[in-house]
C-alpha cells in the first residue's frame, strides 16, 4: 500500500476543526449546500487523520 504523507496527522484534525466552524458559520448564514460541503470536509480530514494514526501505530 502506498500512503503520500503530504500533512501530519495534527495538521488533519487542525483542518477538520477549521472546516468544522465554518460548516456552522455556513448553516448560521442559512447556505446549507456550502455548510453542508464544509461539513464533508471536516468528516474527511478527520477519518484521514485517524487512518493515519492508526497507520503511525
Amino acid at each position: 500500500m502506498t500512503m503520500i504523507k503530504e500533512c501530519t496527522v495534527a495538521k488533519r484534525v487542525t483542518q477538520s476543526l477549521v472546516f468544522l466552524e465554518q460548516a456552522e458559520a455556513e448553516f448560521a448564514m442559512g447556505d446549507t449546500r456550502r455548510g453542508a460541503e464544509k461539513l464533508y470536509g471536516a468528516a474527511v480530514q478527520a477519518i484521514i487523520a485517524a487512518s493515519s494514526a492508526r497507520v503511525e501505530t
